[in-house]
């Protein structure tokens, strides 16, 4: 919660390392509300314009829009009364129990595609998406980035990946999706890595690699 979250931004150049112009930052306890009585987490958000400093000299603003979304918000037994006034979303540890639920920890360490300037967006069981990757511009995008998404139904969840083409002057574009039964990869040898379709309509227009490694929440919960 003492943490700061620095943001930088670059010139990019084409046939040069890429020139810094400036950096931001803010502290994580901006976006965390930690509730009273061990009850979570609570999500806020922050939607400013904050000044770019490179060394002592001002380079501009940059705006940005920050928000938390806790995956899960377990919170110790409580009466009715203040059970009621836990925010949307807020599963007590005895519930909690109940769940095939899990963490499924990714690493998305690159694809094989047909174009480059491409990123992925990660969805599960939510039509907003869990993560987003950086944008590479190669058909053979090196990503190497780790992020965890919770799984509230391990026999229900598909883990959905959107790879997109941001090549083009008018926007985003669908290269092709990645879809997998969440059970189904927590079942193999996720450790070593698997290699995935993308697939657009019946075409595969590449493969993508991925690292996984899954908890039960239970397990967390005793642990």
């Amino acid at each position: 919660m003492k943490q700061f979250f620095e943001l930088e931004v670059f010139d990019f150049q084409k046939r040069a390392k890429d020139r810094p112009l400036g950096e931001t930052s803010f502290k994580v306890s901006e976006v965390i509300e930690e509730l009273p009585n061990d009850g979570g987490y609570a999500a806020l958000s922050v939607n400013r314009w904050a000044p770019l400093k490179l060394k002592e000299d001002f380079n501009g603003e940059l705006h940005y829009e920050i928000s938390f979304f806790p995956s899960l918000i377990i919170a110790q037994e409580a009466t009715e009364q203040e059970n009621a006034a836990l925010p949307p979303g807020t599963i007590r540890a005895s519930d909690a129990l109940d769940y095939d639920s899990g963490i499924l920890a990714v690493r998305l360490v690159g694809a094989n595609l047909d174009r480059s300037g491409t990123y992925c967006e990660v969805y599960v069981d939510s039509d907003f998406y869990q993560y987003k990757s950086r944008l590479q511009k190669s058909r053979d995008p090196k990503w190497n980035e780790m992020f965890d998404l919770f799984v509230k139904k391990l026999d229900y969840t598909k883990l959905v990946i959107q790879v997109m083409d941001k090549s083009g002057v008018d926007g985003s574009s669908i290269v092709g999706t990645v879809t997998a039964s969440i059970r189904t990869l927590a079942d193999g040898n996720i450790a070593e890595g698997v290699s995935l379709p993308i697939l657009d309509k019946s075409d595969q227009r590449g493969t993508i690699q991925l690292k996984l490694g899954s908890w039960s929440l239970c397990q967390l919960i005793s642990s």
